[in-house]
């Protein structure tokens, strides 16, 4: 018997502030004035805002866990409980301008925001059973509680079973000298996920007003307004079924897998506009319906080169998949919206999730597309909503991640790791917004801003055309996302039990890709309106151990 206690907390804490000169563009306002003991300018204002954050993560997770042979059984239980308790704090002063402040240590409209938090608990258990080191079966089951949803539907219970048989352990092929690893594999599991951004939308609630008053008498009074919300949301659950092959060859030189799944996901988690008059909200969070993902998933590693000098090792993955939508909430409703009344994506039955819905371009001969112009799609002389159809998708059709690494007299290391992702689609939403002359040139201060090379290709006056398929770009890349060299140091310490190595690399090193935006791989349901890349970081350490 085996017991296990773990106690963690992180905090992390910081303060920023941000000054905007009144000699810069962004500091200039003509309806501002001079006043009393203002020595700025006619128009120079200038802008100050401050930020501190505290933020902790406190855990417990306890343990106990038994183990026993008995004759050809393997027996090994464990049962358990986890709490976990995040909470986060917030300050910000606002975006105040230094013309009605020129002293900061007047400044008065801070705003205080604490999170209420999220609190998740589990209990948990888990059976493992083995027969003569050939049969191997799995139970678990979890009971998992969240704050994120409704206090209804709190908890919920999660189970899942595993079966493996070691097939290279049978007699006709246990001498075998070209298997060395081969084992099937059948599993099913339950998943729950409470991840939505909002950590009360279930409890309902007022927002108080900075600067809204409402008069009674020769008094004034803040105005408050009650907040959307949702009683009913509950937790998002998956159901997962594998089937699966582990191989290996040749002492395991060349070994891999191969798995086939299926998993449908109920009351998916999303937020979508509400009905009218519903839960005082326009737009919140809810669970709408049902995804099916079905796939294939491939893993290959080699030991390509094993001598005492040089070792060169492959590891190669892919992943081909399917997503679709097989039961919402409301078919046909619209999401990713990128302006007043202006959406791109749809959760539709028999589409994948946020697929992008949009209207088809008119090109001229030049092939150049033409500004407002759309195909009629449903025949009836009008253009409207109806004439929207199925442009691609977010996700793509084929993940793959490719590693190599090297060892070279026992001394020096190398490794890069590729990763490509194939057939997912991005709405360019930082072309759609700013490559139009409206968005260019502001004829009231007379200036010029930043664009993008698109542009020159549309040369749009305005940007009507938001909506259209042209912005669903292919996404598909081709990543070199880090590359390492270091060199261990044995015989200047001449010594087993101490080691120094020195490295250095590089991350984020390469993308190839087709699109002209920043970066094709985007996190937000596939809309891009990223205008700062990534950093890449360069890197110089040492690793010592004594």
């Amino acid at each position: 018997m085996k017991a296990i206690i773990n106690l963690g907390t992180d905090k992390e804490a910081g303060t920023s502030f941000n000054r905007t000169n009144p000699l810069s563009r962004s500091g200039f306002n003509t309806t501002l004035g001079t006043g009393a003991g203002n020595t700025l300018a006619d128009g120079q204002v200038g802008y100050y805002g401050e930020t501190w954050f505290d933020n902790r993560n406190q855990n417990l997770n306890m343990q106990l866990n038994y183990s026993k042979k008995i004759k050809k059984f393997n027996v090994d239980v464990l049962g358990g409980y986890e709490w976990q308790q995040f909470d986060f704090q917030n300050f910000k002063s606002g975006n105040i301008n230094l013309y009605s402040y020129p002293n900061l240590n007047e400044i008065v409209n801070r705003d205080v925001y604490t999170d209420p938090g999220n609190n998740l608990q589990a209990y948990f258990s888990r059976l493992n059973l083995g027969y003569n080191d050939k049969y191997l079966l799995t139970v678990n089951f979890r009971r998992d509680g969240s704050s994120k949803v409704s206090p209804i539907n709190k908890w919920d219970n999660f189970m899942g079973f595993a079966l493996a048989w070691k097939v290279n352990e049978e007699s006709f092929l246990k001498n075998s000298n070209v298997f060395s690893d081969l084992k099937l594999r059948l599993s099913y599991g339950e998943t729950g996920q409470q991840a939505i951004s909002d950590q009360i939308a279930w409890f309902k609630r007022y927002s108080v007003s900075n600067n809204a008053y409402y008069q009674f008498g020769n008094e004034f009074f803040l105005v408050a307004k009650p907040e959307g919300y949702n009683e009913n949301l509950k937790w998002e659950r998956s159901a997962k079924y594998n089937i699966g092959l582990d191989f290996g060859f040749f002492n395991n030189r060349l070994k891999g897998n191969i798995d086939g799944y299926y998993s449908k996901t109920n009351d998916l988690f999303a937020y979508t506009v509400q009905g009218a008059l519903q839960n005082l909200g326009i737009y919140g969070p809810r669970n709408i319906g049902e995804l099916v993902s079905k796939g294939i998933d491939i893993g290959l590693n080699v030991e390509a080169i094993k001598k005492e000098n040089f070792e060169l090792n492959f590891n190669y993955n892919a992943t081909f998949n399917k997503l679709e939508l097989t039961d919402v909430f409301v078919d046909n409703q619209t999401t990713g919206g990128i302006g007043l009344q202006l959406f791109t994506q749809i959760y539709k039955v028999g589409l994948a999730p946020n697929a992008f819905w949009v209207y088809q371009q008119i090109y001229d001969t030049n092939g150049r597309p033409i500004e407002g112009a759309y195909v009629d799609r449903d025949g009836n002389g009008v253009i409207d909503s109806n004439d929207k159809y199925n442009y691609k998708k977010p996700q793509a059709d084929v993940t793959m991640g490719f590693l190599t690494n090297a060892t070279i007299f026992k001394n020096w290391d190398f490794s890069m790791a590729w990763r490509a992702s194939i057939g997912n689609y991005v709405y360019d939403q930082v072309s759609s917004g700013r490559a139009n002359l409206s968005a260019v040139y502001n004829s009231f201060t007379e200036t010029i801003s930043n664009t993008t090379t698109d542009y020159g290709d549309t040369q749009f006056v305005t940007g009507a055309n938001r909506e259209s398929d042209y912005y669903v770009k292919d996404g598909s890349f081709l990543k070199l996302d880090n590359i390492t060299i270091g060199h261990n140091f044995k015989k200047l310490l001449n010594n087993d039990k101490t080691s120094l190595r020195l490295y250095t690399g590089v991350q984020n090193v390469l993308i190839i890709t087709k699109y002209k935006g920043i970066d094709p791989e985007v996190f937000n349901n596939g809309i891009d309106n990223t205008i700062f890349p990534r950093a890449r970081i360069f890197m110089l350490g040492v690793n010592a151990n004594f």
